[in-house]
């Protein structure tokens, strides 16, 4: 145990090392944010309906603020180091020691979590509450929803590290991934929900959407903290959650015995 906490320590203590590039990035996170909102509120004020689909303009800052973090959060960045040991060489330095690379990858996975939890999601909560403190006292978050909400984050963040785990195997058989992993973390952002509601897309794409993981990765959690979904609704976006889990636990495990074998083959 104690040799996978040093994993999750020197991530932490990598991303907060590079002091400067951290507060230009949580500086541009927080323009984006702000921008978002202003956005939304010009939408709204120009629009003759008090709700636009199910949204008032305070329930629709909520989701954008709540959204972006939990976004940030279960956003790991686990693909793109896979991608980078394996195009540098350096997993085969894992696979001869005793320690399990996915365990590895989960260790540096919760590394990067906590310090996203107190170093960028904290400060933006206590901004957030410091303006609208008053809205968020009057706006009726129940215990049993920020539960729901706390359970199917942590149940997001345990599909989010095993996608990322199989997309960083393609670097196995793919020669440039940065291409591909830019695409993949545009469609994530689209598909979870991360830059709008997915109640504002035509039926038949949340209908497409409902039947991949992305759908119960933001857009279910931070509508669950919302009161959008009731409880009948967030058990059942547990049920799904898990049930993707057990998924792709079982092609992650078998994706990465391919690999090996294809790593062995090819004289890694």
């Amino acid at each position: 145990m104690k040799k996978y906490l040093v994993f999750a320590q020197s991530v932490f203590k990598e991303r907060k090392a590079y002091r400067t590039s951290f507060y230009l990035f949580l500086i541009s996170e927080i323009i984006a944010l702000f921008a978002m909102v202003y956005i939304w509120k010009a939408i709204f004020d120009n629009s003759s309906e008090i709700m636009i689909n199910g949204f008032t303009y305070l329930q629709m800052v909520f989701y954008v603020v709540f959204s972006t973090l939990s976004f940030r959060l279960i956003y790991t960045d686990v693909d793109r180091s896979i991608a980078t040991e394996i195009m540098e060489g350096s997993i085969s330095n894992y696979l001869i020691r005793p320690v399990s690379y996915f365990g590895k990858v989960i260790s540096t996975a919760l590394g990067s979590i906590f310090f996203t939890l107190f170093y960028v999601i904290l400060p933006f909560l206590i901004i957030f509450f410091l303006m609208y403190q008053k809205a968020i006292m009057s706006f009726g978050f129940t215990l049993t929803n920020v539960s729901l909400f706390i359970v199917t984050i942590l149940l997001s963040l345990t599909v989010s590290i095993l996608l990322d785990f199989i997309v960083g195997l393609f670097s196995f058989y793919v020669t440039y991934m940065w291409g591909f992993l830019l695409m993949k973390e545009t469609l994530f952002r689209l598909a979870s929900g991360a830059l709008f509601p997915l109640s504002f897309l035509p039926s038949t794409i949340v209908s497409f959407l409902q039947k991949t993981p992305f759908y119960y990765m933001n857009f279910a959690p931070v509508s669950i903290l919302l009161n959008q979904m009731d409880v009948y609704q967030a058990m059942n976006v547990i049920l799904i959650l898990v049930v993707w889990i057990l998924i792709l636990s079982v092609i992650a495990y078998r994706f990465w015995k391919k690999a090996i074998v294809h790593m062995t083959i090819a004289g890694g």
